[in-house]
Parts: C-alpha cells; sequence; structure tokens
C-alpha cells in the first residue's frame, strides 16, 4: 500500500496498475452483490472503502480482504 525512504521519499497510496473495476448490484437492506469486470487471478485481495481514510490519525482507510481462486 506504501512505502517509506528511498530517493523519493516517502509514496502512500494504491498503485493504479493494482485496481481492479467491479460493479455493484443491491441485494435489498445494506447487502450488495460484488462483481469484478475480469475475472481475478488466485491471490490475496481486498476491497478498499474509498473517503474512509483519514490520514493526520494515521487511519490509512478502510477495506475487507479476501482470496480469489
Amino acid at each position: 500500500m506504501g512505502s517509506v525512504g528511498g530517493t523519493v521519499g516517502e509514496k502512500v497510496g494504491i498503485r493504479s496498475d493494482r485496481i481492479a473495476r467491479t460493479s455493484a448490484a443491491p441485494l435489498g437492506g445494506r447487502r450488495y452483490r460484488i462483481t469484478s469486470v475480469r475475472e481475478l487471478k488466485k491471490g490475496e485481495y481486498i476491497l478498499y472503502s474509498v473517503g474512509s481514510a483519514d490520514f493526520p490519525h494515521g487511519i490509512y482507510g478502510q477495506g475487507y480482504d479476501f482470496f480469489g481462486s
């Protein structure tokens, strides 16, 4: 998610080449079906909630991790 040090200094955020396009369909109440536009390779993923970061307080955002198969 980020790195510190080196000759360029601190970098924070998610690299754009690591973001997969998704779509969401409401299922009723507070439930949604989230699907990826392309098939996910086997690995670990996170649904990152945009706007959940509070950098001055050291909170880099809220997310939900899962494994793709």
